[in-house]
């Protein structure tokens, strides 16, 4: 199986990202990106996780990024999270100040 990119998140930072990237059928790495003129992009670090410990990652961060009803204000309307694959040319997860 070749490599495949799921995901390119930007960063706060336009000189940054992170990748995530499928390596094989047991194995995903997120890829730290920087920009450096003269060098193009290149990983600054990377960490590989087996699928399984993928999966326990996205539910934690769903679990922890869905606010309680309870705690909702009357001015607020709760959207649904859902994941889904994104291609090798979308961009994902744009962070914004809160």
């Amino acid at each position: 199986m070749a490599e495949e990119t799921i995901a390119v998140i930007p960063q706060d930072d336009e000189n940054r990202m992170i990748e995530v990237v499928r390596v094989d059928e047991r194995y995903a790495e997120l890829r730290s990106l920087c920009y450096g003129r003269g060098v193009g992009w290149f990983t600054q670090g990377t960490v590989r996780v087996d699928l399984e410990s993928v999966q326990s990652l996205v539910s934690s961060l769903l679990e922890s990024a869905t606010p309680a009803t309870a705690e909702t204000p009357d001015n607020v309307i709760s959207l649904p999270v859902g994941s889904r694959r994104r291609s090798r040319s979308r961009r994902v997860g744009r962070k914004t100040g809160t």
